[in-house]
């Protein structure tokens, strides 16, 4: 039994985005296979159009040494991640999703479980909602989230 998203369906998933900062986080997570958590913790400063790659920090470093590594981005997906930004304000980086007033430079400033709840919503959109992916063990129901973008690209590319 198939336990994954199939390119076909994200795919689908991100022709049924629905609005542009929408499809930018669903392009980053298939073509990256990075976290949820680290998505959302993107500054701007992170991206580099000139060699399309953004900057993913350790989120849970315990060295005093901040720890990151560089992830390549596909040229359409650097393209419109470079659209996405320069359409927006200065003031869209104003406030954080926690409401603190101090400046905040990520791009999405949208918590983890918002995007997982906004990848339900577009499943839902394009006819996936009822997809559930069972696990060939435990037999447990494993629903659409963004983990599941990196479990399908990798699997995408051990074929």
């Amino acid at each position: 039994m198939k336990t994954y998203l199939t390119p076909e369906d994200i795919g689908n998933l991100i022709s049924h985005s629905g609005c542009q900062r929408n499809r930018v986080l669903l392009l980053i997570l298939w073509t990256t296979g990075i976290r949820v958590s680290e998505l959302a913790n993107i500054k701007v400063d992170d991206f580099d159009p000139d060699t399309n790659t953004l900057i993913i920090r350790h989120l849970k470093s315990k060295s005093k040494t901040e720890r990151f590594r560089q992830v390549p981005l596909r040229g359409d997906v650097s393209k419109e991640l470079k659209n996405f930004i320069m359409g927006k304000s200065s003031e869209d980086f104003a406030i954080s999703h926690s409401g603190s007033k101090q400046r905040d430079r990520r791009i999405f400033p949208i918590h983890p479980n918002n995007i997982n709840m906004m990848i339900r919503s577009v499943a839902k959109y394009a006819g996936l909602e009822g997809k559930v992916l069972m696990h060939p063990e435990s037999h447990r129901k494993h629903y659409i989230s963004a983990h599941k973008f990196r479990d399908a690209l990798a699997v995408h590319w051990l074929k």
